[in-house]
């Protein structure tokens, strides 16, 4: 049996994102194989080290060129990546050592030929990957059994009358707090949440609780009927669990990925946080509001059930 490093950071200025999926890649193998030997590997906040400990997985801060070249043998090692940070001639690096790899991939950026797997679970993309093997949509994306109970949760209560705002760990144009603020105010009838790392002093609405950034986020989000989201993987869990939700993106590719769900009518494109203006956010809070249970059955009708057996078997004879 190969022992599996995964190559996924997760810090402030790159967001948890790729290191969240990546961790649920990991518990899908790690809890169907107890003897699976896995360990993480790349660039770290003292948040990202909690989380990873959480899980109980070991980790080292470094460079994906820096495991290959320290690396005294290749052989039972199997590497899965998942990162934009990388170039081609790593994954070439990859190859020419014999390095045994796959990927969790989005964009479909880089050249993927020589992986064992690619697993790229965005809705309605069919992009050509020269892996060995494909696994695309979003059958195959790896859910965390937290997310489960969560979908359980919402399955069998009543609607809460929460809102939660939850940007990403990376709020680039810091419109969390605005967004909180604007919209507590003008719509009283719903209770807020803000997931955010500012210190915010001067916060007067009683029906606006701030809270730090947390990894514990499913806890929440079982149980709030609304969700305004950066454009990261939080609106593809949002979109699992049923919950209408307003999506900022902060890239180009955030935004082209976000437009797809759109058309989808999965979620509301709230455009690039980087166009926030007050007036858009009521109007497109509005429109969340109008557009419930449309983008609630939308959601249903994709997301019927796990399939993280599935991508276990998919993946078990590669590794």
């Amino acid at each position: 049996m190969d022992t599996i490093y995964i190559y996924a950071s997760g810090n402030d200025s790159l967001g948890m994102g790729h290191l969240r999926r990546s961790i649920n890649l990991a518990n899908i193998l790690r809890n169907k194989n107890a003897k699976q030997n896995i360990f993480f590997f790349g660039d770290y906040s003292e948040f990202a080290k909690d989380f990873l400990s959480k899980y109980h997985f070991q980790f080292f801060s470094i460079s994906l060129l820096e495991f290959i070249n320290k690396a005294d043998s290749y052989q039972g090692i199997f590497v899965i990546i998942d990162s934009y940070q990388l170039t081609d001639l790593l994954y070439k690096k990859l190859n020419q050592n014999n390095v045994r790899w796959g990927a969790i991939d989005d964009f479909n950026q880089f050249n993927f030929e020589g992986a064992k797997f690619v697993i790229n679970f965005r809705i309605g993309v069919k992009p050509v990957y020269k892996s060995n093997l494909s696994l695309i949509g979003p059958t195959f994306m790896p859910l965390d059994t937290e997310l489960d109970q969560a979908k359980q949760y919402r399955n069998n209560s009543p609607k809460s009358n929460k809102v939660l705002i939850c940007i990403g760990s990376s709020d680039i144009y810091n419109i969390g707090t605005k967004i909180a603020k604007k919209l507590a105010t003008r719509f009283s009838q719903f209770e807020w949440i803000l997931i955010s790392n500012e210190q915010i002093a001067d916060v007067k609405q009683k029906n606006l609780t701030v809270l730090p950034k947390t990894n514990t986020i499913y806890q929440i989000m079982k149980d709030i009927k609304f969700l305004i989201s950066g454009g990261g993987g939080i609106k593809y869990e949002s979109c699992y669990l049923s919950i209408p939700t307003l999506v900022y993106s902060q890239s180009e590719g955030e935004l082209s990925d976000t437009k797809i769900l759109e058309s989808f009518n999965m979620i509301i494109n709230g455009d690039k946080a980087s166009n926030y203006t007050d007036d858009l956010t009521i109007s497109h809070f509005e429109n969340l509001i109008k557009s419930e249970t449309s983008l609630e059955e939308s959601c249903k009708s994709i997301f019927i059930e796990n399939n993280n057996q599935n991508l276990y078997q998919k993946l078990y004879p590669l590794i």
